[in-house]
C-alpha cells in the first residue's frame, strides 16, 4: 500500500534489522535506492542510511518528482544479498 507524500516534503527512513530468529541483527552497513520518474525520465537515487544505535534512518527529497507518480525503494544491508524492505512512496501535488 503505497504512502502519500506531498510533492517538495521530505520522507524519512527509520529502518531496524531482524534476523531469522526475530533477533535483532547488527549490519555493518545499510543502504537505501529510490526509483521515480522526473521530467519523465526513470531515475535512480542510492544513499547511505546512517546508524544511531540500532536505528538506520535517512532521508529524501521529493523535490522535482514527477507528480503524481510513485516513487519504489529498497532497503539492504551488508548482512545479506536479499532486500530487507521494500515500499512504495505515492507523490501527489499540494
Amino acid at each position: 500500500m503505497p504512502i502519500n507524500i506531498l510533492s517538495g516534503n521530505t520522507a524519512k527512513f527509520v529502518v531496524e534489522f531482524i534476523d531469522n530468529n526475530g533477533d535483532l541483527a547488527s549490519p555493518s552497513s545499510a543502504a537505501i535506492t529510490i526509483t521515480y520518474f522526473v521530467g519523465g525520465v526513470l531515475t535512480n537515487t542510492t544513499f547511505d542510511l546512517a546508524q544511531t544505535g540500532s536505528f538506520w534512518t535517512g532521508s529524501w527529497s521529493t523535490a522535482g518528482v514527477d507528480v503524481p507518480s510513485n516513487a519504489n525503494w529498497v532497503v539492504v544491508s551488508s548482512l545479506t544479498t536479499v532486500p530487507a524492505q521494500t515500499g512504495v512512496i505515492r507523490v501527489i501535488d499540494p
